[in-house]
C-alpha cells in the first residue's frame, strides 16, 4: 500500500480514499475495498455516494433504505457523476414515480449522455427512430458508448456495422471485445458465425459530433403498436409481432445478464426490473408494453426476464393470485389481484419452448419481439380457468421471455 496515499486518506482525502478502494479490490480484499468505499462517501466523493447509494437501495452493509438511497444518488449526481445522472432519469419514470415525468427524464438523460456516461449514450442511441434519417446519429451515439468499454454498447454498434454493410472488420472487432467482456448477445452471434481472423482490426471508434438539441426534439419516440391479432375469443388471447425490435430485445438480454440465472429442476427463474436495474430506456420499453395491453403503466409490475434452460420442465400455472393462500390474501390486499399477463419473446432459436393453454388446446411460440396477452382474472375478479398455462421446456438453447403483469389498482400508491 502506498504511505502517501494511506497518509492522504487518513486525512481526509476522498480521492485518496476511493483510489485506496481500487487497491484493495484489484488486490481481491472485498471488506476493505468497501470501508474505503464508505469512508470517502463521507467526504462526498461523487463514485462513493453513488457506490453507497445502491448498497442503501438493495440492503447491503445495513438495512435496506430505498429513500435514503435514492438521496444519495441524488446527492452523487449533484457533485456531476454522470451514472448519477443518467440513474435519476431513470428514477423519474420508474415506480414509485407518479406520475411520469419524461421530459425531466429527457434532460437528465441528455445531460448525462453529454458528461460522457456511456449508458445514457447507448439509451438514446436506441430510442431514436430506427429510420435512414437517424442511421449516423444513431451510430455514433452508440460507438461513443463502446468507446468507453461498455460491453451492451461494443455488441450493439457492432450490430450496426454488420447491418449498415461495408465495414465487417470494424463491427468484428467491437463484436470480439464484447464477447471477451461476457456480453451474451456477441457471444452467441460470433459462435453463429465463422471464427474471426486473429489479426482483427482494432476499432477506430465513431466520434461524428452529435446534435444533441436535436436528438432532445425527438424524443421521446413512440412507434404506433403493431396490429393485434386475436387468436381466441373467450378468454381473450391475442398476439403482437415485433412489438419490440430485435435491439429492444438485445439490450435487454444485455442489461439483465449480470443478474438473471435460470432456476434448478422445474422452476422458471424470474427476475424483475427494479428501481436498481432498470433505466429510462428500460421504463419506456414498459411503457410501450403497458399500451399494448390497454392499460396505466402505473397498473403494472416491474418488467420480469423469465429464463429458463434445457430440460426444466413446466408446471401448469396461473398468474392469478389466490386470496385463499393467508400471505397471498396480504399481498392482494397490499397490491390488488392480477388482471393480465403480456409474454414477449426476447430470443429464439431453440426448439420446443412454446406457451401451452391445455384447457384450449391451443400453443404459441413467437419469434424475437412478438408476444402474447392473455387475462389472469376475469371480469369478477375470480381465476380465469381457461387461461392456465405452461411454459414447455426448451430444447437446444435457454429461452428468454420479458413479462408485463398488470394488476387492479395503481402500483405507485402505497
Amino acid at each position: 500500500m502506498n504511505a502517501s496515499l494511506l497518509e492522504r486518506a487518513k486525512a481526509g482525502d476522498g480521492e485518496a480514499r476511493m483510489e485506496l478502494a481500487r487497491e484493495a479490490s484489484r488486490a481481491g480484499k472485498r471488506a476493505e475495498a468497501e470501508h474505503w468505499i464508505a469512508e470517502a462517501a463521507a467526504t462526498g466523493q461523487q463514485t462513493a455516494l453513488l457506490q453507497t447509494g445502491l448498497w442503501k437501495m438493495i440492503g447491503h452493509r445495513g438495512p435496506r433504505d430505498v429513500v435514503a438511497g435514492v438521496a444519495l444518488v441524488r446527492a452523487a449526481a449533484d457533485a456531476g457523476d454522470a451514472q448519477a445522472i443518467g440513474m435519476l432519469a431513470a428514477f423519474a419514470v420508474a415506480a414509485p414515480a407518479a406520475p411520469r415525468d419524461w421530459d425531466a427524464a429527457r434532460r437528465l438523460l441528455l445531460q448525462a449522455a453529454e458528461a460522457h456516461d456511456p449508458r445514457a449514450l447507448l439509451q438514446l442511441a436506441l430510442m431514436l427512430p430506427a429510420d435512414r434519417k437517424w442511421q449516423e446519429t444513431r451510430l455514433a451515439l452508440a460507438d461513443r458508448a463502446a468507446g468507453k468499454g461498455y460491453a451492451p454498447a461494443l455488441y450493439l454498434a457492432g450490430r450496426m456495422l454488420l447491418d449498415h454493410g461495408g465495414q465487417e472488420s470494424q463491427a468484428l472487432a467491437r463484436l470480439t471485445l464484447a464477447a471477451r467482456a461476457g456480453e451474451p448477445n456477441a457471444l452467441k452471434l460470433l459462435r453463429s458465425r465463422r471464427a474471426p481472423a486473429t489479426d482483427l482490426s482494432s476499432p477506430a471508434f465513431e466520434l461524428t459530433p452529435i446534435n444533441w438539441r436535436r436528438v432532445g426534439e425527438a424524443l421521446p419516440h413512440e412507434r404506433a403498436l403493431p396490429q393485434p391479432v386475436a387468436r381466441h375469443a373467450a378468454p381473450r388471447i391475442v398476439t403482437l409481432n415485433r412489438l419490440l425490435t430485435p435491439e429492444e430485445c438485445d439490450y435487454i438480454v444485455a442489461r439483465a445478464a449480470p443478474f438473471a440465472q435460470p432456476a434448478p429442476g422445474i422452476a422458471t427463474s424470474a427476475t424483475a426490473f427494479g428501481l436498481v436495474e432498470t433505466d429510462a430506456l428500460i421504463e419506456s420499453i414498459d411503457e410501450r408494453l403497458s399500451r399494448a395491453l390497454g392499460l396505466p403503466a402505473a397498473m403494472g409490475e416491474p418488467l420480469a426476464l423469465l429464463h429458463d434452460a434445457p430440460g426444466q420442465q413446466g408446471a401448469l400455472l396461473t398468474d392469478w393470485i389466490d386470496p385463499a393462500a393467508p400471505a397471498r390474501a396480504t399481498e392482494i390486499a397490499a397490491r390488488g389481484q392480477r388482471t393480465a399477463t403480456l409474454m414477449l419473446a426476447l430470443n429464439e432459436g431453440y426448439d420446443g419452448g412454446e406457451i401451452a393453454f391445455p384447457r384450449l388446446g391451443w400453443r404459441f411460440k413467437g419469434k424475437r419481439g412478438d408476444a402474447l396477452i392473455w387475462p389472469a382474472s376475469d371480469k369478477d375478479g375470480a381465476m380465469e380457468a381457461r387461461a392456465v398455462y405452461q411454459m414447455t421446456p426448451p430444447r437446444l438453447l435457454d429461452r428468454l421471455m420479458l413479462a408485463k403483469r398488470m394488476r387492479d389498482r395503481d402500483q405507485t400508491q402505497p
